[in-house]
């Protein structure tokens, strides 16, 4: 009995009173002016300190780490996305990258039994993960739970915009920080440095098809899908096989987009330096074409190539604008009944249209854009390369002939066509059969021009007669300035903010 009156005497007893955090008298544009300087670890272990500062910073913690996040295709990468998905950030979480980062195999001992075999474990981890088919099921699950995702990117680089951390800091794919640690190597994303991994040399490839077929098991409706490489990981036609079992679910997914940016080879055959295909006799674009066709409601559109000379561009760009046969010409010993014609899409919802790094025919790309006219707002043409056939009987110097000012006064005389903002930059001109192409520049030596405004046509007017073309010698002077890194590094990619795993 005196236990329960001394129980009753202690409850009737006023707690005493808890001390307040003296950071609860700090006004929060004071904390967080403080805490911007600080490094992330800083910046977590301050988190920590109390629980008002937690909920103090909460929402630009949030906003900076769990808006976006990139993760590697790795098994303890991809459950953290689950686990993310799972809890009260997921709701948060609106832009997933995917890095190509991939395990290299261990080949030779490096005389350091234990790093060796941390790699030799995570590099069996992935590998199996790939083998079975069980990654499709883990992004399938992340995807499902998070109910607000906008943005699918998949990408061979990191970011360098971490500046929390410092100038020029990445932002590296969740694990892979830790990986590297660990074993002592470097997580490859190369695209061309595959002897020493046994990941497929078309990664890129195999990761959008698993992305797609996840994103429709999970039901999920993402507004954009961007692949974007600069380490020649591009996309190669097969990536966009939509097979019959794959179309119930995947199709929907297409038909929602509403930005689509595909970085692609479409080289199927080198055909050598010199031979000219303006018709080639593959089909190395058909199965993009299809993928677009299903891709109703893109209003932006962004399409860069690797400067292949193999004419799928070509085919591409006159199919979009309809001024060619609907299938593509194949050898005669294939059956065309599994080929059946696709008419190119209308894409009436069209604002933003980005060409990059292209060899082209001014026609084709001028004939996409007068289709396109009725709703085209913006336009990009970044690292095209404007090409013509040389006179017939034509021997010696090439004429000099400025491609791009002509190309600039057609652009202007398009009926319709009313953009809010144009930029073109690291342009350049080439004469089929020669192998030297001229750089193209504005005056001053500008690379770049840019405009955003109400009066396109006038801004345009005024920069043809800045035109300026560097023109190569003849044959072999090594000017073919042909040398950029397979990327759209100076378009913008957005302002990343995938975590580190710290």
């Amino acid at each position: 009995m005196a236990d329960v009156d001394t129980a009753m005497d202690d409850a009737s007893t006023p707690a005493a009173p808890i001390p307040s955090c003296p950071f609860q008298k700090v006004p929060l544009e004071v904390l967080l002016r403080i805490t911007s300087f600080l490094t992330t670890p800083e910046l977590g272990k301050i988190r920590l300190t109390c629980r008002s500062i937690e909920q103090s910073l909460d929402t630009t913690f949030i906003k900076e780490f769990f808006t976006r996040k990139q993760f590697m295709l790795s098994d303890d990468s991809l459950q953290a996305l689950i686990d993310i998905s799972k809890s009260r950030l997921g709701v948060y979480l609106r832009m997933v990258h995917f890095g190509l980062d991939r395990y290299p195999a261990v080949l030779q001992g490096r005389g350091d039994v234990e790093r060796d075999t941390k790699l030799l474990f995570r590099h069996a981890g992935m590998f199996t993960l790939w083998s079975t088919g069980y990654h499709r099921d883990m992004l399938a699950e992340a995807f499902r739970h998070l109910t607000n995702l906008e943005d699918v990117v998949i990408r061979d680089f990191n970011s360098t915009k971490r500046t929390r951390d410092g100038p020029f800091k990445p932002w590296t794919s969740y694990g892979s920080t830790t990986a590297s640690a660990e074993t002592g190597v470097r997580i490859t994303q190369d695209g061309f440095n595959t002897w020493n991994t046994d990941f497929s040399p078309h990664f890129s490839s195999q990761v959008l098809s698993a992305v797609l077929m996840a994103l429709g098991q999970a039901e999920a409706r993402p507004k954009g899908i961007e692949v974007m490489s600069r380490r020649a990981n591009q996309l190669k036609s097969f990536a966009f096989n939509i097979t019959p079992y794959m179309e119930s679910s995947v199709l929907p997914v297409l038909q929602s987009l509403e930005k689509l940016h595909l970085d692609v080879d479409l080289t199927w055959r080198a055909a050598g330096f010199g031979v000219v295909r303006p018709n080639p006799p593959t089909a190395s674009d058909y199965m993009l074409r299809k993928f677009l066709l299903n891709a109703t409601h893109v209003r932006h559109l962004r399409i860069n190539e690797v400067h292949s000379e193999d004419g799928g561009v070509g085919g591409l760009l006159r199919w979009l604008a309809g001024n060619t046969a609907a299938t593509p010409p194949l050898p005669a010993a294939m059956d065309t009944a599994s080929m059946p014609a696709i008419l190119a899409p209308a894409f009436v919802h069209l604002e933003e249209l980005n060409l990059g790094l292209m060899n082209v025919e001014a026609s084709w790309a001028l004939d996409v854009i007068r289709k396109l006219a009725p709703t085209l707002k913006r336009l990009e043409l970044w690292k095209l390369t404007l090409q013509r056939s040389l006179p017939d009987n034509h021997s010696g110097s090439p004429p000099k002939v400025s491609f791009w000012a002509k190309f600039l006064e057609r652009l202007r005389d398009i009926p319709g066509l009313d953009l809010h903002h144009i930029m073109a930059g690291n342009l350049q001109q080439q004469w089929r059969t020669r192998p030297s192409k001229s750089k193209v520049s504005f005056r001053d030596r500008t690379s770049i021009m840019k405009y955003t405004g109400t009066d396109w046509k006038h801004f345009v007017g005024e920069m043809i007669p800045r035109v300026e073309v560097s023109y190569a010698h003849d044959e072999g002077d090594g000017n073919n300035s042909d040398e950029d890194d397979g990327s759209d590094e100076d378009q913008d990619d957005g302002d990343d903010n995938s975590d580190d795993d710290q």
